[in-house]
């Protein structure tokens, strides 16, 4: 959290740029899954999951080696003129420059949720125009990337059905029903 004091009292907000852990339950399967999403500090990265039976024991522990994506420093200044105007700040050198996290790179994980079968999917930013999720199987193996339109957040999948929310042009969310298609490559 971003702790912003000031003469007036003390706030708390969220960090727009948060790492903080990801967890994610699979009911059927009684398994709480655990990202450990950290932001890189350098170009060889990775990120890790751990699947927690319901007993508290560990079911599986992997590390998924990646790439990190640069965060855009023109996202971060936009973020943070957004901040100081909200918060009717005009010093540079305020509470929010103060308690703004701005990591080196994107966190690896933006969301993640488990499917109805046990999958956990994990939404990953910036690779290509459009959003990805990392599909893990029931054991923890990679078995698909999916791609989504950039506006779209899934929320829950289950055998070939895929509900998400997708934004409009104003913010407004509209709830879309997808199909999965299988697709075997050679």
């Amino acid at each position: 959290n971003m702790i912003l004091r000031s003469p007036k009292g003390t706030s708390y907000r969220v960090q727009p740029f948060n790492d903080a852990p990801l967890t994610a339950y699979a009911a059927a399967q009684r398994r709480i899954f655990v990202i450990d999403r950290r932001a890189a500090v350098s170009r060889g990265a990775s990120y890790g999951v751990v699947a927690l039976k319901s007993e508290g024991d560990t079911a599986w522990s992997k590390r998924f080696e990646y790439t990190p994506v640069p965060l855009d420093r023109r996202v971060a200044d936009s973020v943070r003129k957004v901040m100081h105007r909200a918060y009717g700040s005009r010093d540079p050198t305020t509470m929010i420059d103060d308690s703004l996290f701005l990591p080196r790179f994107q966190s690896p994980v933006s969301e993640s949720f488990a499917g109805e079968d046990g999958t956990l999917w994990l939404r990953r930013e910036g690779l290509v125009a459009k959003a990805r999720y990392d599909v893990l199987d029931a054991s923890g193996v990679l078995r698909a990337k999916v791609e989504a339109g950039p506006l779209v957040r899934l929320r829950w999948v289950s055998g070939t059905t895929a509900w998400g929310q997708e934004l409009d042009e104003n913010d407004v969310p509209t709830l879309v029903r997808y199909r999965i298609v299988r697709v075997t490559t050679r």
